[in-house]
């Protein structure tokens, strides 16, 4: 006498538990993108309102009339003084934060 139809993997199986985190992962993924939007947001208006610098101020001034992008600024394409200096900032911010790193997890990628 034949057994019940086959349903496919239980809840228990790996493959399931991998979809599970798979969807989970995604899940997160569309939040933090929702967030990131309002991030930027946030970030552009107060460069706007001149709370990140008089520099920053200029440089989001440039963005919103189309002269420049973010992406240009930080890449070099920019080349005026304000972008310069912002790379300079971010240069020394990066500095900063990589001391802050344990030895231990120095040149560790991935988990």
């Amino acid at each position: 006498m034949p057994g019940p139809p086959e349903t496919g993997p239980g809840p228990d199986h790996p493959l399931r538990r991998l979809e599970a985190v798979a969807a989970s992962l995604r899940a997160e993924h569309d939040r933090w993108r929702a967030g990131s939007a309002e991030r930027a947001a946030a970030r552009g208006a107060a460069a706007r309102r001149g709370e990140l610098g008089p520099g920053v101020r200029e440089l989001q001034g440039r963005v919103d009339a189309g002269l420049t992008t973010w992406a240009a600024v930080l890449d070099g394409r920019d080349r005026t003084v304000a972008a310069a200096s912002a790379r300079r900032h971010v240069a020394e911010r990066l500095v900063e934060l990589a001391r802050l790193v344990p030895p231990a997890d120095r040149g560790v990628r991935g988990r």
